[in-house]
């Protein structure tokens, strides 16, 4: 209920004329759970609530089904969606070869659906960098781990190439280096923790905007740990931060379009 994702793809069709529905799977609610929603809302989205995960992939089965739909499955990760963190690496190259920052010896960012960390690992592999990418889990082990990410790595790499072969032959066998920090999840998937929820006031501190804990403050509490082991003393480490800081302004009113099923969200108080 608390998707950056549907947020996103949301305020993006708006902008194109394009209709967006979404299907969305319970979590523990938090404030920005409900300012996700509501940015949604606002945003023309049609918002089916799909409950569990079982009665979630229901749904979503149904409603991909609609004649002439385009179909993005959960956590867009996607080649299609990746080559977008391949790119941003050219770009985070492009800042180092200008001198605003000194090369990146380790990333750390949030990790869930794993497009992210598979794109930024093969943008440092293109670049020749020795770069280990921290990927700092965020959900289930199940859709989190190894293989999935290498599933990732290579079925993107392969669109890329099949693309753009010059990227294949910068490529070689190169398939960047990563790994995953597993201390930060707590109960599971949008969940708080009480360092996730100490976090938030780090995050809001270091960019003057309110964080949220699945995403941005448990990547804090990853980026903390990675500090802390000696193993990487004296290495340059960066924070991929992947919640955006702009946010619309959200009209009044807005909750009352809320759909009758999805209310519950608004109700009693919220621990972060």
């Amino acid at each position: 209920i608390a998707s950056t994702q549907v947020m996103a793809t949301a305020r993006f069709g708006q902008h194109l004329g394009l209709p967006v529905t979404a299907v969305l799977f319970d979590q523990p609610v938090t404030r920005f759970a409900r300012e996700a929603i509501l940015t949604d809302v606002d945003a023309g989205a049609t918002l089916i609530h799909g409950g569990g995960y079982l009665r979630s992939a229901w749904r979503f089965y149904k409603a991909r089904k609609t004649h002439g739909a385009y179909v993005i499955n959960p956590g867009a990760a996607s080649p299609r969606a990746n080559l977008g963190y391949v790119d941003a690496m050219l770009e985070l190259a492009a800042q180092v070869e200008r001198g605003e920052m000194p090369r990146p010896d380790v990333i750390v960012l949030p990790t869930g659906s794993s497009g992210t960390l598979a794109a930024l690992a093969l943008g440092a592999a293109w670049l020749g960098w020795d770069t280990e990418i921290v990927g700092v889990r965020i959900t289930l082990r199940i859709a989190t781990n190894a293989l999935t990410i290498g599933l990732i790595r290579e079925r993107t790499a392969r669109w890329i190439t099949a693309r753009a072969p010059e990227f294949g032959r910068a490529l070689g066998s190169r398939r960047g280096r990563y790994r995953l920090f597993h201390g930060a999840i707590g109960e599971g998937y949008g969940y708080p923790t009480r360092e996730s929820v100490e976090a938030m006031e780090w995050y809001r501190r270091l960019t003057g905007r309110p964080g949220e804990v699945t995403y941005s403050a448990k990547a804090l509490v990853g980026l903390r740990a990675v500090a802390r082991d000696p193993a990487y003393a004296k290495k340059t480490i960066l924070l991929w931060q992947t919640l955006s800081d702009v946010r619309p302004v959200i009209p009044e009113g807005t909750r009352e379009r809320v759909p009758r099923d999805l209310q519950w969200v608004f109700e009693g108080d919220v621990p972060a």
